[in-house]
């Protein structure tokens, strides 16, 4: 049995799990030990035991304790935790962390029945992350685990299914640190390529489908507003918050980069560009499960026409000066605060949990990247006489490796009405480019098919005239003798 907390605004938060029933609510109370709880639901679960409900109607900026009561008693054994999120116009003063990669050469391997332990973390920092910093957030970024599903290695059988997805959540939170961390603080989670499928995939991979459709069934999340992709955005106080699906509307890294070649897809654009457009935060956090600063052959690097265009609605809806990026994916921990990134925006690499493989980067002002595990990073946020102080920090366990403090001024920022013409007839042109270059793939698929079926034909007919002359022959030397 798990919780998973999640989705936390001012007033709600959304709990799935899986129980040992059939029927159950959600009994939530200020009170740790659950004294006089309110109670949601109920919900009947799934098949695969899984259930799902919201608390609503609750007070902002307040801890809730709460567990799942099933078919009728109160399980006050496994009970989590969480905050609702402050109002939008009260002073800020939150802390929020960042993390990814977990389960490549762990030094924790996973525990119990599970599919592959060594592709897997039970790493004690998973707890750090919360008892030392108490979040209000946490997002994991991708490569929770390492099944590589579709690849066919790791002996796991029966591929990138969805029975193998959601065996790969019931196996991490079967691990008692992530089980942890995931009931006693909100996290919101996007995967990368290795716990979303295989190694480096792309939107034509099989795994895609699959994946979407467990993540909607087990996984707390924000509205979900692009089909067939996992973009989210929400606030928390002064600060906009963008999670990037990396994954499911990805070019191949391989195709050249042109224009159109896109990491986002059209419609996640048309989404972000929304954001910044409509949004009247102070500040801007984008999380990007793919390294946005990195020259891996996985990364932003093989995007370059698109990380300008993202660069370009930046500047002209005025983020420029108030955002920053935390990213994942790279196994080392590191911090620049604009010298060497693309855009000048600050960056911090929050990674890895316990993945021990990589080289340090030199290009990193605050010094270089640091390989290895149990690493992760921290951005807190709070008012400084009106103004906005925000300390990125990344993390080796307890001890703060990197960090740098700067302050967003409280000047308005020049909002647009709502979104400009570029942005629409930039959607438009790029929708119609990527329908063009399917047909034209649809196109040489079917040219080399009946160029196959022309020349088979040809062979049938080439070898009917043989048939037919052989027997021509044969018969005149049958008449002949």
């Amino acid at each position: 049995m798990y919780l998973w907390g999640g989705a936390t605004t001012t007033e709600s938060f959304w709990v799935r799990g899986r129980v040992d029933g059939r029927r159950a609510r959600l009994a939530v109370a200020p009170d740790p030990g659950l004294a006089d709880p309110v109670y949601f639901g109920p919900a009947n679960a799934t098949d695969d035991k899984v259930v799902s409900l919201r608390a609503r109607r609750l007070e902002p900026a307040t801890t809730y304790h709460y567990a799942f009561e099933v078919d009728g008693k109160l399980n006050r054994e496994v009970t989590g935790r969480i905050r609702t999120l402050p109002p939008l116009d009260a002073p800020a003063d939150f802390t929020v962390a960042a993390f990814s990669c977990a389960g490549l050469y762990p030094h924790s391997p996973g525990i119990g029945d599970v599919l592959a332990p060594q592709r897997l973390s039970n790493t004690a920092t998973f707890r750090t992350v919360v008892d030392h910093h108490d979040p209000i957030q946490v997002v994991r970024l991708g490569d929770d685990d390492y099944y590589d599903l579709g690849s066919g290695r790791h002996k796991i059988k029966g591929g990138a299914c969805v029975a193998n997805f959601r065996r790969a959540i019931d196996d991490q939170l079967a691990q008692p640190n992530q089980a942890y961390l995931n009931r006693m603080c909100a996290v919101q989670k996007e995967r990368d390529d290795h716990d979303g499928g295989p190694n480096n995939h792309d939107r034509a991979g099989d795994s895609i489908e699959a994946f979407l459709q467990v993540y909607r069934e087990r996984v707390p999340h924000y509205e979900l507003t692009v089909p067939r992709n996992n973009f989210q955005s929400w606030r928390i106080g002064p600060a906009q918050f963008v999670l990037w699906d990396s994954r499911s509307d990805r070019d191949p890294n391989e195709f050249g980069d042109i224009g159109t070649k896109s990491m986002l897809g059209p419609n996640q654009r048309f989404a972000f560009a929304q954001v910044l457009a409509r949004s009247s935060a102070d500040i801007l956090v984008i999380y990007s499960p793919s390294a946005w600063y990195s020259g891996s052959e996985d990364s932003w690097a093989r995007f370059g026409a698109e990380q300008q265009w993202v660069l370009d609605r930046l500047d002209a809806h005025g983020w420029t000066d108030r955002v920053f990026i935390v990213q994942g994916d790279i196994h080392a921990l590191g911090l620049d605060t604009g010298t060497h990134t693309p855009g000048g925006i600050p960056v911090l690499q929050a990674s890895a949990m316990d993945s021990w493989s990589g080289k340090p980067g030199s290009r990193w002002d605050t010094g270089p990247s640091e390989p290895g595990g149990d690493q992760y990073g921290t951005i807190h946020i709070a008012d400084a006489d009106g103004d906005l102080q925000v300390t990125m920090s990344a993390w080796r366990q307890t001890d703060r490796r990197r960090t740098h403090t700067f302050t967003v001024p409280a000047k308005p920022r020049t909002l647009s009405a709502d979104i400009t013409l570029l942005d629409i007839h930039e959607a438009v042109h790029e929708l119609t480019a990527r329908v063009e270059s399917t047909e034209r793939r649809q196109e040489t698929v079917r040219d080399r098919l009946e160029s196959r079926l022309l020349t088979r034909e040809l062979l049938l007919r080439y070898i009917t005239i043989g048939v037919a002359a052989i027997a021509i022959v044969a018969l005149v030397l049958a008449l002949v003798t």
